[in-house]
């Protein structure tokens, strides 16, 4: 992983870097370590002021609630459900706008089950 990142690295586009550290995210997410998958994920957060696009840091935002929502972090997920919200309102894309409006609806249904 670590080599493949280096070389990600060392072609100098930003966004493939993001992109890679998301699937890495992913995968750990997938594979149940969300302590990874978080630690991954919010590297590529991390990197959300050095491009221009927003689409795939609303990506990132998105994968980023999944997690904290598996962990059952809610305090962070909201935190980062008013990040992609505050984006999509400023964005006119409706990718973004539709991830905002799955995140807020997982959030919720957490949330009710929570109380139960």
């Amino acid at each position: 992983m670590t080599t493949s990142l280096r070389i990600v690295q060392n072609a100098g586009r930003i966004i493939n870097v993001i992109a890679f550290m998301n699937s890495i995210g992913k995968v750990y997410r997938q594979k149940g370590d969300f302590e990874q998958a978080l630690a991954h994920l919010q590297m590529s957060y991390q990197l959300r002021d050095k491009i221009e696009n927003n689409l795939p840091v609303s990506k990132t935002l998105y994968y980023l609630i999944s997690v904290c929502l598996d962990e059952n972090n809610i305090s962070l997920a909201k935190n980062y459900l008013e990040e992609l919200q505050s984006m999509a309102k400023i964005e006119n894309n409706q990718l973004i706008a539709q991830r905002a409006i799955i995140s807020e609806a997982l959030l919720l249904k957490l949330e009710t089950r929570s109380k139960y």
